[in-house]
């Protein structure tokens, strides 16, 4: 078809153009090599190239050559015309470097100048700086010379002391170019004058004492707020994140942390710490002094902190011993924690060599709290480490000697208190426990006169201390030892200091027991006459109990009624149910004797039955009483029977007393008061033979067995001769359950020469009746003797 044809002809055409092309494209070197060497043999064919090769490389050096010539004249023509471009670029650069230069010089002499401005404004602001800075030494030195040599006058008052002190600590905090270094020296200055004027003048008013914390408060929060607002310490990143300035603790630790940080040397870092810890230690005093409320939590804050801070590097470790001691304190003496109190007080001991006044006080309270702990010997070591230290060395003494009165071994307490009279003569609290040692030991005499010694020594101080400036109360330490039940639970006091009035009570009480009489009235009237004693207490209960009893001893039957009603009304004012129950009966009974004294019989007898009986009775009614008012209750009872026989003998006769007696023995059968009574009832109505019976039972004879061989009866004559009977029985340590011994030895001399008396009858009567039966029998011829 044509279309057929028309594909094959276009075929043809392609071929056709295909074919002229190869024909006019070249041969390359290859295919002419190939050409050539079509008929040679191989050996030819390999001569042929290596020929062809040679030439080819010597056409190539000749080629190479050439360029390298054209390289080069070119390179000179380049060359040339860079040098001309340099010698125009550098005139250009030397121009630019010219102006440049002198730019440069104007510039450093324009730096220059202002530096030299600088420098100049700078060494006038210091200069100024150091004059203020000088300034305020001058006035900080004045203030604490002032605060050191008129504290403990009236040279200087507290207001004007703190005014001052304010007013250098701020100007302080303004001057300093950096604030930690003036920081470190408004707390050191703060510190120095509130511990001046706390250890001069404890006791101020109270809006100097809210003044005296405050000062102390401002000082800590002041510093931080310095510290806080400088430029630099906002940029840099802080370890512990700015505390809230009303938590003075949280802010002391911070505070604490950025001084030491900021020191140079390490012995600017001990010094920093040093103030910073005597700083802790004085606000955690006056927190406890004088800021009580709500603040306890506060201190322990405050010194945990201050001593782990303190622990925690090695050269400030022996700082922690003091903000340990004062947390020791509070654990003893606030929370009663003895545990935690020991904890501290291990700690505190570790960094001490005991060698100088400052250990022995650590090792003087480390004693007290190994007491209150029960380790008795650790404490008796403590104490000797006190002594070695010369730290209070009668006080330690007489402490060592509670520990050995406590173990029951009185003669070695005696020695260690005369060891302590021995280094202070005129001391009134070794005298005063000495004192007390003796009464333990029975040794009534003795206890008169040591405190009659203690007494003038107290008295000699008292009228030193009314000679002095200051008036104040101060409380010394070294007289508080043996008056803290806690401490002392072996002596009655529970007052706070060796004071004469407690003297006076105790020496009424030794003059009554050796039957001074007047001696003990005088001073019970001392005691009893002070102004501090206006509330009843449990002392002076006690104390007018014995007073009374004086005063029936000595014959003074009038006093004694008034003095009943007087205390009487005081003792239903007490607080203590116990004291107020025990006091107003003893009062009770002791007015009826002072109305029988006095022969007002009938008064006498309605007062026991119509005022005493009852609330004895109301008493024994109570529910579940404590066994000392239950005994206590009980003694009373048998002594009001006893009173009933005894004035119903004036009212009604011998047998109305007895029956009452003998209700009361059936009630206490085991009451030798009630016994004794009745057996002198007996003896009166004539009934020898059943008191006898009764007495030598009571006295556990066998008078059978002959009791008259029990005892002598020689010496027991003779001592009941020796004896005044009293009309007033005090149930003292020689008596036998409300009995004296005097009234024991006169009733047993009686019985005994009584019982003498009928056996020997009985033995008369046996050998008359021997004769008579004898002579009956016709046996009684007696034979002669030649």
């Amino acid at each position: 078809t044509d279309s057929a044809q028309g594909r094959a002809i276009l075929l043809t055409r392609r071929r056709s153009k295909d074919s002229k092309r190869r024909k006019k494209k070249t041969p390359s070197l290859e295919e002419q090599y190939e050409a050539e060497t079509a008929g040679m043999s191989a050996a030819e064919r390999l001569r042929f190239l290596r020929k062809k090769r040679q030439e080819n490389m010597m056409v190539r050096r000749e080629s190479v050559a050439g360029d390298d010539f054209m390289a080069e004249v070119a390179n000179n023509m380049k060359k040339k015309g860079k040098e001309r471009q340099r010698g125009e670029g550098e005139q250009v650069e030397e121009e630019r470097k010219r102006r440049q230069m002198q730019e440069e010089m104007k510039a450093k002499e324009q730096e220059a100048e202002r530096k030299e401005r600088e420098e100049q404004e700078a060494r006038e602001r210091e200069l100024r700086r150091e004059q203020e800075r000088q300034r305020i030494l001058t006035v900080l030195f004045e203030l604490v010379r002032d605060v050191a040599t008129g504290a403990q006058s009236a040279n200087l008052g507290d207001e004007v002391a703190l005014l001052r002190l304010e007013s250098v600590r701020s100007q302080l905090l303004r001057v300093g170019s950096a604030p930690e270094p003036a920081a470190i020296a408004a707390c050191h200055v703060t510190s120095q004058v509130v511990a001046l004027l706390v250890c001069h003048r404890p006791n101020p008013a109270s809006v100097t004492q809210h003044k005296r914390v405050f000062l102390l408060e401002t000082a800590v929060a002041s510093a931080v707020t310095a510290i806080a607002s400088f430029g630099g310490a906002v940029e840099e990143k802080l370890e512990v994140e700015i505390p809230d300035r009303r938590d003075i603790s949280t802010s002391f630790n911070w505070l604490l942390q950025k001084l030491f940080g900021s020191t140079q040397t390490p012995q600017q870092a001990v010094n920093t710490v040093a103030i910073m810890a005597r700083l802790c230690v004085l606000l955690g005093c006056c927190w406890l002094r004088y800021d009580r409320v709500g603040k306890l939590s506060q201190v322990e804050k405050l010194l945990k902190g201050c001593s782990d801070f303190c622990l925690m590097h090695g050269d400030s470790e022996r700082l922690a011993k003091w903000p340990l001691f004062l947390l020791g304190m509070v654990a003893m003496m606030e929370k009663r924690d003895h545990h935690t109190a020991l904890q501290c007080f291990r700690g505190v001991v570790d960094k001490c060599e005991g060698e100088d006044r400052e250990d022995g006080v650590i090792f003087y309270w480390y004693a007290v709290v190994l007491i209150q702990s029960g380790r008795s010997s650790e404490a008796a070591v403590a104490l000797d480490k006190c002594i070695r230290a010369d730290y209070e060395p009668a006080m330690c003494l007489s402490l060592q000697a509670l520990l050995n009165l406590q173990a029951r071994d009185f003669h070695a307490a005696a020695e260690q208190l005369q060891r302590s009279l021995e280094i202070d003569f005129s001391q009134s609290r070794s005298f005063f426990n000495y004192a007390l040692l003796m009464e333990r030991m029975e040794n009534f005499e003795a206890q008169q006169q040591l405190l009659e010694y203690a007494l003038d020594a107290c008295t000699d101080r008292g009228d030193r201390r009314s000679d002095g400036v200051d008036g104040s109360d101060v409380t010394d330490s070294s007289v508080a030892l043996f008056d803290r039940a806690e401490l002392a639970p072996l002596f009655p006091s529970q007052l706070t200091r060796v004071t004469t009035s407690k003297i006076h009570f105790h020496l009424a009480i030794a003059a009554m027991e050796n039957g001074n009489w007047l001696e003990s009235k005088k001073h019970f009237e001392e005691f009893l006459g002070n102004e501090q004693l206006l509330q009843p207490t449990a002392i002076v209960a006690e104390a007018a109990q014995y007073y009374v009893y004086v005063l029936l001893q000595c014959k003074f039957p009038s006093l004694a009624l008034s003095a009943c009603e007087h205390y009487l009304l005081k003792c239903e004012e007490c607080s203590d149910e116990g004291v107020q129950i025990l006091a107003v009966l003893m009062l009770h009974l002791y007015k009826a004797d002072a109305l029988l004294c006095l022969e007002c019989v009938d008064e006498c007898y309605e007062h026991l039955k119509l005022i005493v009986e009852p609330k004895i009775q109301e008493q024994l009614r109570q529910p579940k009483p404590t066994n000392a008012i239950s005994h206590e209750v009980v003694a009373c009872h048998a002594q009001l029977l006893n009173n009933l026989a005894v004035v119903t003998v004036c009212r009604s006769g011998i047998d109305a007393a007895m029956t009452i007696l003998r209700e009361g023995l059936q009630q206490y059968p085991d009451c030798l008061a009630i016994k004794f009574n009745l057996v002198l009832l007996l003896w009166r109505k004539d009934e020898k033979a059943t008191a006898c019976s009764l007495w030598a039972k009571a006295r556990d004879w066998n008078i059978q067995g002959g009791g008259a061989n029990h005892v002598g009866l020689t010496k027991l004559t003779r001592n009941a001769a020796a004896f005044t009977i009293s009309e007033h029985v005090h149930d003292d340590a020689g008596g036998e359950e409300g009995v004296s011994t005097q009234q024991l030895v006169y009733l047993d001399a009686l019985i005994l020469s009584h019982l003498r008396k009928t056996q020997d009858s009985k033995l008369e009567d046996r050998s008359l009746q021997l004769v008579e039966n004898l002579e009956s029998m016709g046996t009684t011829d007696i034979p002669s003797q030649d």
